[in-house]
């Protein structure tokens, strides 16, 4: 209530670093438009003060000289920059991906950020939906996607994404910190990561879901690799980062309600109004069933198969027993 009757409101830019490419965040907009005052900021003119959070979305080529400086300023005033930018291009529909080639990473690295040009996947993952040919039918498949992983493991030391249940980021790659000390950076601290059964993809570009195609999806087994990070400045701006160029495209991370929920949690805690994180994290998006183990899921599988005719047989047996017991008593009186 607080936002919506604040006349006073805090300015967040959205900005885009691939200006031939823009695109579209209705969703985003309507949502942060009921508690900020939301804009689109251009910038390759001057340095705006008057934004208080920056939203943008990934380079795929060198940045204008004036946008770096521009983003140089932002954080050396104070600000705080959400930044959304992959290592790897790629196209779902094409399955083709080819490294982002920009001094973007040249950018991060000053903060502590290094993105790697590489793809993590994920065996926590969601599915797609996979034509393939039966007979004289095609038929839509659910396969699971490594390249889609479901981010569950949070740092709970940051409110951010303390109480998150999950994310679902597409195409991520891998973000390391560098620990070496850095005049204007305060700290690095890790925000999610993926599951113990990852992997990397670094070369080889091969997108298809179907592992008789692609081998490389399950290449799993590896430690889970930080997704989403944050560089906090010792003049009080902060960087923060997630791997995925899309992260706030209504075709991207914005079609899903969990994503929307991080993305606003990000923009109050970037804002410093935390007062609405802890609340809307705690809203249930999803509660998905937990897997089994490979041993636990085959006792159960046995368990299935023999319960169901123990019992049939055990109510027939004593339904035997009744109808003896029942024939016998005519019997007597017949007799």
């Amino acid at each position: 209530i607080k936002s919506l009757i604040d006349i006073d409101k805090k300015k967040i830019g959205l900005v885009h670093l691939d200006p031939e490419s823009k695109i579209k965040t209705d969703n985003l907009s309507s949502q942060l438009s009921q508690h900020y005052a939301f804009q689109t900021t251009d910038l390759t003119r001057p340095f705006i003060p008057d934004i208080d959070v920056y939203l943008v979305s990934g380079a795929v080529d060198t940045l204008d000289s004036l946008v770096k400086e521009n983003l140089e300023s932002i954080l050396n005033s104070g600000k705080r920059i959400f930044l959304t930018q992959s290592g790897v291009m790629t196209d779902i529909t094409t399955q083709q991906a080819n490294p982002v080639d920009s001094d973007i990473f040249d950018f991060l690295n000053n903060y502590g950020l290094k993105l790697q040009q590489n793809l993590v996947l994920d065996g926590r993952c969601s599915k797609v939906q996979v034509r393939e040919r039966r007979g004289i039918f095609l038929m839509n498949r659910p396969m699971d996607y490594p390249f889609f992983p479901i981010i569950q493991s949070f740092n709970d030391d940051e409110v951010v994404v303390s109480d998150l249940e999950q994310v679902l980021p597409f195409f991520p790659s891998e973000i390391q910190i560098d620990t070496t000390e850095n005049d204007r950076v305060a700290g690095v601290v890790e925000l999610f990561k993926s599951s113990s059964n990852s992997g990397l993809m670094a070369s080889n570009w091969m997108l298809s879901p179907d592992p008789q195609q692609n081998p490389f999806i399950r290449m799993l087994g590896q430690k889970g690799k930080i997704i989403a990070a944050t560089s906090k400045l010792v003049n009080g701006g902060e960087l923060m980062l997630i791997s995925d160029s899309k992260f706030l495209a209504d075709d991207g991370g914005m079609s899903v309600n969990d994503n929307l929920v991080f993305i606003m949690n990000a923009v109050d805690y970037l804002a410093g109004d935390e007062d609405l994180i802890s609340l809307r994290s705690r809203e249930i998006t999803s509660r998905p069933l937990e897997e089994l183990e490979d041993a636990t899921r085959k006792k159960w599988k046995w368990a299935n198969m023999f319960i169901p005719s123990l019992l049939v047989l055990t109510f027939g047996f004593f339904q035997m027993r009744k109808e003896k017991k029942h024939a016998d008593i005519l019997r007597q009186i017949y007799d």
